[in-house]
């Protein structure tokens, strides 16, 4: 089954009982990546952190 855009608001994930919730984007998205710690080298920019879409703040805040 497939759905459009329209039909989605967020993706949702869980690892080791922690819920994550990812705004879904107007245009697609296939695939998305959220870190759960910090690289090696100490790269932010361009890097989605998972304590950045923890379930209970995205909510609270839409």
């Amino acid at each position: 089954m497939k759905y459009t855009n329209k039909e989605i608001d967020f993706f949702m994930t869980e690892k080791e009982g922690i819920f994550y919730l990812y705004p879904a984007p107007e245009k697609g998205l296939k695939e998305k990546t959220l870190r759960l710690i910090p690289t090696k080298t100490g790269q932010v920019k361009n890097i989605s952190f998972a304590k950045d879409f923890l379930f209970e703040e995205v909510i609270k805040n839409y």
